[in-house]
């Protein structure tokens, strides 16, 4: 189905006005694409802006927007194509722009792959999309206000007990999850700001054991949510 470029759910469609304003209060990622996209590197953006609309307020002030080039008549946003030197010929072309400043970082992996395009999101935008083995993404908000400075410890503690109470039963799988950012939490204030690094360490060291892979995954998601606390 073909669609208009301001018709895209979850994406924010810009123009030489717009840009300059956004990206200075967001993080964006900008898709320069043709103004009416069609087919599977096209609707892998469709997806991925879907998918980050669906987050709600855990997103953060960042956007997924895109910059449609119009290749007849008025020539919609040839200006900021030709600015950032898109080549017409290359579309879509993903870059990210840093919020407040001039920086502008290109992505470089593949069109349709939407895992590498959210890691590369989630590794400049510092927010989570997607669910790490061992984490739950509610409680990764948790540890990202706890460990910011000036937070209310014991308000965001008492939250997220109060959270972790609320599961029907202590034995499920995600209710053991979400403890776990309890625990760190009462470490972190028991040993200090280095806690969740140094006990990321005494992990890694361990996981270089022989260790049965079951072990070595449960591991691998009590790093994930320390780094939540990072």
């Amino acid at each position: 189905v073909t669609v208009s470029a301001r018709e895209v759910a979850g994406a924010v469609h810009l123009d030489s006005t717009t840009l300059p304003k956004l990206r200075a209060s967001h993080n964006m990622l900008v898709c320069f694409d043709k103004y009416i996209p069609y087919g599977g590197k096209h609707d892998t953006f469709k997806a991925l802006a879907k998918q980050i609309g669906d987050l709600g307020e855990a997103g953060g002030d960042f956007l997924v927007a895109w910059v449609g080039l119009q290749e007849y008549g008025d020539e919609l946003n040839k200006d900021l194509h030709e600015e950032y030197g898109i080549d017409s010929q290359k579309l879509p072309v993903y870059k990210f722009f840093k919020k407040d400043t001039q920086e502008v970082i290109d992505y470089k992996g593949a069109k349709t792959a939407k895992k590498k395009i959210l890691s590369f999101i989630e590794e400049h935008a510092g927010i989570y999309i997607t669910v790490r083995p061992g984490c739950v993404p509610k409680f990764d908000e948790l540890a990202k206000q706890y460990v910011a400075e000036g937070a209310d410890r014991p308000a965001i503690k008492a939250k997220a007990e109060e959270m972790v109470a609320a599961y029907k039963s202590s034995a499920d799988k995600e209710s053991q999850a979400a403890a776990q950012y309890i625990k760190i939490m009462d470490k972190i204030e028991a040993k200090g700001e280095n806690y969740p690094k140094e006990e990321t360490g005494r992990i890694e060291k361990l996981l270089g054991g022989s260790l049965s892979d079951a072990k070595k995954d449960e591991l691998r998601g009590r790093i994930n949510v320390l780094a939540s606390f990072s």
